[in-house]
């Protein structure tokens, strides 16, 4: 989907199998992958071709017109941050570079097994997968090379299931303002890291857990003396 949507890829190959159980499928989706090509199952193929014309039609509803149109898609960036420690080296590939400049908004394309929904995307996707982080860390690279001083991001969520849902979720100038914070420390990490050699990780003492109170509200242990099938469930 992702591949269909921005035009870009490493190309893909169609293969005329049910699934990949069979000998001559497993040797053919194993050539796809040595000639650097990603396989795709027939059935797979033409349901993102589906998922691409109903995002098509609904993106060109937008009111700027198409998000994808007028650009240049997987775009790499390259960009020198100054720190006190010296300088660090900092890449990005962003999925779509629009032509116009300076650029008012960053966008991505994200294809999910879950929920397009807004609502519920921004709630369990956007920060716990650290998507602010990247879009702050895209912007640096933007203002870096004169492309933007300020802009927005945005990212067109398409779900991967019939009926393809589409939706956009936003995030404000001011709002990448807060991550940017973020991304400054981490940069500022990783420069003293380069400029000491000194790489430090996790604490060696141990971390000593807790029982969580939620723990004491559920029944573990079955009446017959055994775990719950929930809790084995999680154990595997």
């Amino acid at each position: 989907m992702h591949e269909l949507t921005l035009g870009k890829g490493h190309g893909l190959v169609v293969l005329d199998f049910d699934n990949f159980t069979t000998k001559a499928a497993r040797e053919a989706r194993d050539a796809a992958y040595a000639d650097r090509k990603t396989p795709v199952l027939r059935d797979m193929y033409e349901r993102a071709l589906e998922a691409k014309a109903v995002s098509d039609r609904l993106l060109d509803a937008c009111p700027w017109g198409h998000p994808f149109r007028n650009g240049e898609p997987e775009a790499a960036l390259r960009w020198v941050e100054k720190t006190k420690w010296g300088d660090v080296r900092c890449k990005a590939l962003v999925d779509w570079l629009p032509n116009n400049r300076p650029l008012e908004r960053g966008i991505d394309f994200k294809s999910t097994g879950a929920s397009a929904n807004p609502e519920w995307w921004e709630k369990r996707q956007l920060f716990n997968l650290g998507y602010d982080i990247s879009a702050a860390f895209h912007r640096r690279g933007y203002k870096a090379l004169g492309l933007a001083h300020s802009c927005d991001y945005l990212w067109v969520i398409q779900e991967w299931n019939a009926p393809y849902a589409c939706s956009i979720v936003g995030y404000a100038d001011e709002e990448l303002n807060k991550a940017d914070d973020d991304v400054q420390t981490m940069i500022d990490v990783f420069a003293k890291c380069l400029h000491t050699n000194d790489w430090p990780g996790y604490d060696m003492e141990p971390w000593m857990a807790k029982r969580p109170k939620w723990l004491d509200s559920r029944q573990r242990i079955s009446g017959d003396g055994h775990l719950s099938s929930e809790d084995i469930a999680m154990g595997l």
